[in-house]
């Protein structure tokens, strides 16, 4: 697979180390039901995600039907608005995928502790590069790939997201992460990824544990490159 900007489209790479510290410090913990929906981009503040994902669900011309970006344990959300359109509300919402525990800071804490170290912030700025390129990467990937490729390169990015690695035996998807979902995040329909995943199973190319369908790793690389329908 030929990646363009990120090799890992839609899951955005952890902030820089000290960045916990700073929410530590000076934030208060929340948490978020798996499902749960937050209208990060009209909020005062942003998420140090300790564990769980989130996806990023975008406004503007659309409808917030269709999911950006993954944000993984160990990622801010509403940290690039924060720096980059301060004060400014965008049409933006996130979805917990997993159940999520985080740090809240209110945004203008959040900058001054920035801004009393420079060298940081320069390094929080340029990991904000790598984080924009991964949800560009995704955007290409669903304008480019056909629906099996990109549903295929999508589960593997919600394994890495988890800090999951299903071996050659498979393993699920957690629970919470529906077909609804993975339809959003590749930019499709519930029907059309309902067919496409029941497809691979009457082939043989996934399988099935307790009622749930169980991905093996050299099996979705195969798929993500090979269009099977």
């Amino acid at each position: 697979m030929d990646f363009v900007y990120s090799q890992s489209p839609w899951v955005l790479p952890k902030d820089p180390e000290g960045t916990e510290k700073i929410f530590t410090e000076h934030g208060w913990k929340v948490t978020f039901n798996d499902h749960e929906v937050i209208p990060f981009g009209l909020e005062k503040r942003v998420y140090f995600i300790r564990k769980g994902l989130f996806a990023t669900l975008a406004g503007g011309a659309g409808d917030f039907s269709r999911m950006v970006g993954l944000f993984p344990a160990g990622t801010t959300l509403g940290a690039i608005r924060a720096i980059s359109q301060p004060g400014n509300e965008m049409p933006l919402m996130a979805k917990a995928l997993l159940p999520v525990e985080a740090l809240a800071l209110d945004i203008p804490l959040y900058l001054r502790e920035l801004s009393r170290d420079p060298e940081f912030l320069s390094l929080t700025k340029t990991n904000f590069i790598l984080k924009e390129e991964a949800q560009v990467e995704g955007l290409l990937m669903n304008g480019l790939l056909t629906v099996p490729e990109r549903l295929a390169l999508m589960i593997l990015s919600l394994f890495k997201a988890g800090n999951r690695v299903p071996d050659d035996t498979g393993a699920p998807l957690p629970g919470s992460i529906t077909v609804t979902d993975l339809a959003a995040l590749i930019h499709s329909t519930r029907g059309v990824v309902s067919r496409t995943l029941s497809g691979w199973a009457r082939e043989g190319l996934i399988s099935e544990q307790n009622g749930r369908y169980a991905y093996a790793r050299q099996q979705l690389l195969f798929l993500a490159q090979k269009d099977h329908v």
